[in-house]
């Protein structure tokens, strides 16, 4: 009917007076042509009118409700899987006990080290003793490592531009390694110049146990331009104790066997302080 309505009112907006020659019908100006397309232009099919309402109305109800709805009209329960975000767990932590070693460093212008240790997630340790200001007074730093991977297959210098930058120093000159020879076995050592606000000349060693899984590194300086002695830093290796064995049971046994094999440079260190100290009373 609507169809019919919008034809009758088309054909009305047309003169009713035409030809049987097929003659086009002359339009009436005005209104009634106007009214005539109005009529048109409404007619819209229904069911996408439809379709377009059940939409609005679904969306609007997400939006007030945080859920989609059916077209009952009922909210539809939507479940996610929780997002857990779990940090990695960090490969170093501090360890609580303190240090398992014993650095005595009397008679070797030292002061008492400051030490920190540290636990790797692999199950290693790392304790750090520092004594001294560094180029200002004799100055050690001694990192010993037990049950961590070995670093052998770096160069001695490549080794030793890691572990000064870690502490804020860098490697203004190195020399060709030599051997010192200590209770633990043969280190490498070699004069080097560390630089960091000031400038200090350094012995810096290497030494490395497989068996069991144990290391030192580090480096002994002087002070006021001064290099350091070979001998005080074999005695001050010599003389690197643990603290308690009976919380270092796998270090232990390896302690004793080292503690036979002293080098004897602490004995020849003191001699050569007290042949020292007699030349200057004879003066």
């Amino acid at each position: 009917m609507a169809a019919r309505a919008s034809d009758t009112a088309l054909r009305d907006a047309y003169d009713p007076s035409w030809q049987p020659d097929g003659s086009v019908l002359r339009p009436l100006p005005g209104a009634a042509l106007l009214r005539a397309r109005t009529i048109r232009r409404w007619r819209v099919p229904w069911l996408k009118l439809f379709l377009a309402a059940l939409c609005i109305t679904g969306l609007s109800a997400y939006a007030l409700h945080g859920q989609p709805v059916n077209r009952a009209g009922q909210s539809l329960k939507v479940t996610t899987a929780p997002a857990h975000l779990i940090a990695p767990e960090p490969d170093w932590r501090p360890a609580q006990s303190g240090s398992i070693y014993r650095l005595e460093t009397a008679g070797l212008a030292l002061t008492p080290p400051q030490q920190e240790s540290r636990l790797h997630a692999s199950g290693g340790r790392e304790d750090t003793l520092v004594s001294g200001k560094f180029a200002v007074t004799p100055y050690l730093r001694m990192t010993i490592a037990h049950g961590l991977p070995d670093d052998e297959d770096r160069s001695f210098y490549v080794d030793l531009v890691l572990k000064a930058a870690t502490s804020g120093l860098a490697v203004s000159r190195n020399a060709q390694p030599t051997v010192l020879a200590t209770k633990f076995g043969a280190a490498e050592l070699s004069e080097t110049m560390l630089t960091g606000k000031t400038g200090a000349i350094c012995l810096a060693f290497r030494l490395h146990r497989s068996e069991p899984s144990f290391a030192l590194n580090g480096w002994l300086c002087g002070a006021d331009g001064k290099p350091a002695d070979p001998r005080r830093l074999a005695c001050l290796i010599d003389r690197l104790t643990l603290a308690d064995p009976a919380k270092a049971l796998e270090l232990a046994p390896f302690f004793v066997e080292v503690g036979r094999q002293k080098t004897g440079s602490c004995d020849e260190l003191n001699l050569t302080s007290s042949q020292l100290s007699q030349q200057s009373r004879r003066r």
